[in-house]
């Protein structure tokens, strides 16, 4: 499907689902304050209109052209974006308990409905201060130790550092990942991996963003597969500059290293949805699960019971954020049965990340951002 067909979709889609919670917002604001008709409620209605454009307003602006008040656009609708969805959450619960009071105490229902929509304000706030924190200043560490298949004294122990979901753009910035490479150095990886999202929509303008990334040192470089992301901000450029900063990226194909390790990488399959052509992983894997230790790169987490049947040991994927602000965690496990860290299946294993950067809100809450290390084991050690 063309980009422009996918944002047409992706537009019309916001206005309908985005659009229709900020009325509803709106009007349990206007209901519980009590505004008559009037200058009042005319500026919370034109500011609730100008809020569930801003996103998408920001979006067409960014395909235009990136200068400071196109970032200051963004970083507005980004937070507003976040800080609405407790709005919403808070009326959810404030308005229909407006309701009752109004139903059962009538003379104080003016007083009650002043007091939660200042409740719902404050709460919202600080809900998205929190989340703002959790985003930007936590970065945890995953620690996992995998058995794989073979018996190989060179496998064993070896560590494997995965990163997902960075979306360099407006948002995470270069600066912050400079420091997320430093930390990665600190764990003295000896093969590091990117399973998708290095870059953000429109990101292709800003490529030196993942510049940081060639001054992380490991034995067996860097490797990375391509993310829904990377083909709605310019792929062929992203995997371009990636290979100009000592990036490899897997394009459905695997490699062997010298220490016997399969790694395998397969395309998003956004890919197959712009045209490109649809590749499954028994086509690219072949027979090499049968006998030597596997390790698979793939963005989204949809193939999982498919790669273990193909002796996959071990599968990294991210694209969930882990709903990356709660609740939106169980929105998410009604479309993948795999949102969030380790599953087994046989002698097969899937490993999902919450990633560490972000997509729309610079914001994380009840899913930190984390680094994965993962340590192999072979034989006896694996027990």
């Amino acid at each position: 499907m063309p980009r422009w067909a996918q944002f047409a979709i992706f537009l019309s889609l916001t206005l309908l689902i985005y659009g229709g919670a900020h009325f509803f917002v709106y009007r349990s604001f206007a209901g519980m304050m009590g505004l008559a008709p009037g200058r009042a409620l005319w500026a919370l209605r034109t500011f609730f209109i100008v809020a569930a454009l801003s996103f998408i307003a920001s979006r067409l602006l960014l395909e235009w052209g990136l200068n400071p008040a196109v970032r200051v656009s963004y970083w507005a609708a980004a937070l507003w974006m976040g800080l609405f969805l407790y709005l919403l959450l808070g009326c959810l619960v404030a308005y229909p308990l407006y309701g009752v009071v109004s139903w059962f105490a009538p003379a104080g229902a003016a007083r009650a409905g002043k007091w939660l929509s200042l409740a719902v304000v404050v709460a919202a706030v600080a809900t998205s201060v929190a989340a703002y924190v959790e985003a930007c200043h936590r970065l945890k560490i995953v620690d996992l130790d995998i058995p794989v298949k073979g018996g190989s004294p060179a496998l064993d122990g070896f560590t494997i550092v995965q990163l997902t979901d960075i979306h360099l753009g407006v948002i995470v910035v270069g600066g912050r990942l400079a420091k997320i490479v430093a930390t990665v150095t600190g764990l003295h990886p000896q093969l590091i991996v990117v399973t998708g999202d290095l870059m953000d929509e429109n990101a292709d303008r800003q490529l030196a963003l993942a510049d940081p990334l060639q001054r992380i040192q490991s034995r067996y470089g860097l490797l990375a597969v391509t993310g829904n992301h990377e083909y709605y901000a310019g792929a062929e450029k992203i995997i371009r500059h990636g290979a100009e900063i000592g990036m490899r990226f897997l394009l459905n194909e695997k490699i062997v290293l010298p220490n016997g390790l399969v790694v395998c990488g397969l395309n998003d399959p956004t890919a197959a949805r712009m045209g490109g052509a649809k590749v499954s992983l028994a086509d690219v894997l072949g027979d090499a699960g049968r006998t030597a230790p596997v390790v698979l790169l793939h963005h989204q987490p949809t193939i999982f019971p498919q790669a273990g049947d193909l002796g996959v040991d071990l599968m990294l994927s991210g694209h969930t954020h882990n709903g990356q602000l709660w609740p939106l965690a169980r929105i998410s496990k009604r479309i993948y049965p795999y949102v969030h860290g380790l599953y087994v299946r046989g002698a097969s294993r899937l490993y999902v990340s919450a990633g560490v950067g972000t997509w729309g809100p610079p914001m994380r809450l009840a899913a930190a951002p984390e680094i994965v290390r993962i340590r192999l084991r072979t034989g006896t050690s694996a027990l």
